[in-house]
């Protein structure tokens, strides 16, 4: 998975799963450059069986990993107003990748998108909210600024749990159907359960 900074100019792989996956994360291309790039600029999806021979192909990554795949589908990741990254798949088990594979994977793509925006917002809006108070000089609570502060330093486990998502593709769907219905009652309690509290 790779995710559009923000000025919108590159993308960086931040998330990728499987042995061969892993020297990719952290590497940024531009934006337009290679399949993820060109999905993250058209916001088209699009399978490809022999990536190598299509000139979109990005062989930079491909050389600097030592790894040029068989097949490759991609994926943008899509809110209500713009593009925030790709999902790409590489070398589909049986064959290649199909309209009916793209269908899956675009589903699969806009929920990931929700909540990766979400997440962005989450960690990002109390910054927002401390910046402004501290503008009009009001103070946070301690216990709330002591939180603002932590903020860069816990461990980031937000892409575990993606991966963990991701790898449901291997179970029946009853238990898919089940985590979907699992995830919002989560979600809810953990919206019910904060609320930050101001000091002037």
């Amino acid at each position: 998975m790779a995710l559009t900074s923000r000025d919108g100019l590159s993308l960086e792989f931040a998330l990728a799963s499987g042995s061969k996956g892993q020297g990719v994360i952290g590497r940024t291309i531009g934006m337009g450059e290679g399949i993820a790039g060109y999905v993250s600029q058209t916001g088209q999806p699009i399978a490809l069986a022999s990536p190598e021979e299509d000139p979109r192909f990005g062989r930079t990554i491909a050389e600097q990993t030592g790894y040029v795949p068989r097949s490759i589908m991609a994926v943008p990741l899509l809110t209500m107003d713009r593009t925030i990254g790709v999902i790409e798949v590489l070398d589909r088990r049986d064959g290649h990748f199909t309209g009916a594979d793209l269908e899956l994977a675009s589903a699969f793509a806009r929920q990931a998108a929700i909540a990766v925006d979400a997440f962005r917002v989450e960690r990002e809006f109390p910054l927002l909210v401390a910046r402004s108070l501290a503008s009009y000089g009001l103070a946070l609570e301690p216990d709330l600024s002591g939180a603002l502060a932590d903020l860069g330093d816990d461990p980031d486990d937000f892409w575990a749990l993606v991966d963990e998502i991701a790898g449901l593709t291997s179970v029946s769907a009853r238990t898919r159907a089940f985590v979907r219905d699992l995830l919002p009652l989560v979600h809810r309690h953990f919206e019910e359960s904060k609320g930050p509290r101001f000091a002037r």
